[in-house]
């Protein structure tokens, strides 16, 4: 408890007694907040209800939010009384997410008048918001002329979070995922967002003329290259009698 009384008792025997009693009221300062199962990870576009709580203060601490800088105040707070008169604070902050804010900060900020007579003045917790979204393609697209028997080479750059699946076709013709071993398909992962993958046909055949895409999804969406319309410029011989 933090509420109690101290009693001073002093006498002299056979003469007199003397009795002092003091109240005592210690205030507490709030303990740092703490997320509720929040890292920053959302899905873009997604409505998200986010907690954040504080326990140990006296009097009660307020709760607010900080987003980018600016102050947002919560949606609801839950104040609860502890069995040792201390307080725990919740606040919920109820938003739309959008990719939009990729990388700004989200703050939840505890104080009370105890903080507040110190240099400190206010707690806080962030985390760094990075939204969850659908594939986006840039890829080589159009028409392309390959003579036959020379070396092809067909570029594709693919940003989403999170990234298609390593074990994922990336690359199609004519419609049909691509298994031929003729085709040398490599994938390198810049970042947690952003992959680029080439497609190599050593010796280009005429066979292997028709339509190249590219293609990736996640579980926000998926999304293809316009096909890009590869034929073969056939060599020409000529017999000597």
């Amino acid at each position: 408890m933090y509420k109690g009384s101290v009693i001073c008792d002093a006498s002299i025997q056979y003469f007199y007694q003397v009795q002092q009693t003091v109240v005592l009221n210690v205030n507490l300062a709030p303990l740092a907040p703490v997320f509720d199962r929040f890292t920053g990870l959302f899905d873009d576009g997604e409505l998200r209800s986010i907690t954040c709580h504080s326990n140990g203060s006296r009097p009660a601490a307020k709760i607010f939010w900080m987003l980018n800088g600016v102050r947002v105040n919560s949606t609801s707070v839950q104040v609860i009384r502890n069995s040792d008169d201390t307080y725990l604070v919740r606040g919920t902050l109820i938003r739309h997410l959008t990719r939009n804010m990729e990388n700004q900060a989200l703050s939840c900020v505890v104080t009370n008048p105890v903080l507040q007579k110190t240099f400190i003045h206010s707690l806080n917790r962030s985390v760094v918001l990075l939204p969850n979204y659908s594939p986006s393609i840039s890829a080589d697209n159009g028409t392309r002329t390959v003579t036959e028997g020379s070396l092809l080479v067909l570029h594709c750059d693919i940003e989403a979070r999170p990234l298609p699946n390593p074990s994922q076709t990336l690359w199609f013709f004519n419609g049909f995922p691509i298994s031929d071993s003729s085709f040398n398909i490599t994938r390198v992962d810049k970042s947690v967002s952003r992959l680029s993958t080439s497609l190599h046909v050593q010796h280009f055949h005429r066979d292997q003329s028709g339509q190249y895409s590219c293609q990736g999804y996640n579980h926000l969406g998926a999304a293809k290259s316009p096909p890009l319309n590869v034929q073969a410029l056939c060599k020409f011989y000529t017999l000597y009698h």
